[in-house]
């Protein structure tokens, strides 16, 4: 099965706009750098609206859809986090992004799922962070983790 963005539509153009194919995870690390994978070349700042793209680059445990917008400011970001899920689909807008996605579950996640335990976050920089709270959220509390 794979998962297919059926319908993808911006109505901004992004500082930086992306999709992460998620093996893993490096706490160490803060915004793309913790979440590991492979960057997908299907999603880039030039993209407006497509359809039917299908998220075949990489087999991958969880998915992350970021837009970074031109005045960095955190409340103007798009951020997404998704798993495969056969059956479902995720119809999602905010900050200018809509998305439907077909075969995948919106994992939901926040400050709540930092390990306040581990290095860094304490560091406003890491804890605001919503990448690095997503990679808290699927790490099990561990600093580094390998999905299978």
């Amino acid at each position: 099965m794979t998962i297919v963005i059926e319908k993808f539509e911006t109505d901004r153009k992004w500082r930086y706009l992306w999709l992460q194919y998620i093996n893993g995870v490096n706490l160490k690390q803060h915004c793309q750098k913790c979440l590991l994978g492979k960057t997908s070349k299907k999603i880039t700042n030039d993209l407006k609206e497509a359809e039917n793209i299908a998220l075949d680059e990489l087999d991958s445990r969880y998915y992350y859809l970021c837009g970074v917008a031109p005045s960095m400011a955190l409340e103007d970001n798009f951020h997404l986090a998704f798993e495969e899920c056969e059956g479902e689909i995720i119809e999602y807008s905010f900050n200018g992004i809509s998305v439907k996605i077909k075969n995948a579950k919106r994992v939901e996640f926040s400050k709540d799922d930092i390990n306040w335990d581990v290095e860094h976050s304490d560091e406003e920089l890491y804890n605001r962070c919503r990448n690095w709270q997503f990679a808290h959220k699927v790490s099990n509390g561990g600093e580094n983790t390998k999905f299978k």
